[in-house]
This record gives structure tokens, sequence and C-alpha cells, in this order.
């Protein structure tokens, strides 16, 4: 059996719903050829994997690391939506923007992961307007997320308990 950075670079590169990804979120372009390239990353060792307790969350992105938990397994679709949102951190890095509002990017990460389940008929997300957003790109054929939507999802991922404390992320890797 493959090691789970094997699974992850053949999930990204070969599950049918990965290639349907596609929207952008306050200017930032989600596309599914950003998952291939994050894949090679993976691949290459460019983005290293890491297996350690995760408290509170399905796994963390930093520059150039994934963590996930010990004895995580890429075997369902809530798992699956993990390594879709936590790469979804590494497109948004490897887009050097600087310093910029943490709950943004958590927002195109939730999308990506709502979309991702709502393919697969999976319509109980994290968040409300993680649902509303996912059902409009995946139903409704929308590219373009509505700022209010999308300022409506970042205030529930500030209102959030996982995210008390944070203010700022840091995306300083370019393509």
């Amino acid at each position: 059996m493959a090691n789970l950075k094997d699974e992850m670079v053949s999930f990204l590169r070969q599950d049918p719903v990965v290639s349907l990804i596609n929207f952008e979120l306050r200017g930032n372009p989600i596309r599914s050829d950003m998952y291939l390239a994050i894949a090679d990353r993976i691949a290459s060792g460019v983005i290293k994997l890491q297996m350690k307790t995760v408290k509170g969350r399905g796994g963390s992105y930093l520059h150039n690391q994934i963590t996930l938990p010990v004895g995580f397994k890429l075997n369902n679709y809530a798992n699956k939506s993990i390594v879709i949102h936590e790469c979804t951190h590494a497109i948004i890095d490897y887009h050097g923007i600087g310093r910029h509002d943490f709950a943004e990017e958590e927002a195109c990460a939730y999308t990506a992961a709502g979309v991702y389940w709502m393919y697969y008929n999976q319509f109980t997300l994290n968040f409300k307007y993680q649902t509303k957003i996912a059902a409009s790109i995946t139903i409704d054929g929308v590219y373009r997320v509505d700022n209010q939507d999308a300022s409506s999802l970042m205030t529930e991922i500030r209102q959030s308990d996982s995210y008390k404390g944070y203010s700022e992320y840091d995306s300083r890797q370019n393509w």
C-alpha cells in the first residue's frame, strides 16, 4: 500500500471532483490546476508532510508543511476535504501575497473543502455561509463568490472558538 504522501499526490491529481474546484473569493482565484501544482510540490518534497497531534483541528498548513493527525487516513470524504482545505492554504501561500486577514484565507479553504463535499452530496458543512457559497458554486455554477457572502463566512470564522486570537496570516512564497 502506498504511503500517505503518495496517496495525497494521487488524490490531488486524479480525483474527478478536485478537477471541478474553480472559484474566486475576494480576489483569490482557487483553480483545479493549482491543486496539481501543489501535488507536484508534495511529490518533490518542497511541501513536507508531518504527522503529529493537532489539537482541535483536522490539520494545519504553515510555510511548506502540511501537518495531519497521527494515524490520518485518506479513506473518506471528510479526510479528503481536510486535505483540500490544507492544500488551499498552500495555494494561497504560493501566491506570495504577504500579510493578510486570516479569515479571508480560511474562507477560501473552507469554500474549497465545501465544494468538494457538495459534489459528493454532503450538505452538512462547518459554517452556514460555507454551505451557501459551496452550493452556489456546485449547483448554480457561480465562479466569483458574492462579497457579502464571503464577508458573512469570514465573520462566522472569526467568531468560531477554533480561531480565537488569530488576526493575520503571512503568505510569502512565490509561484
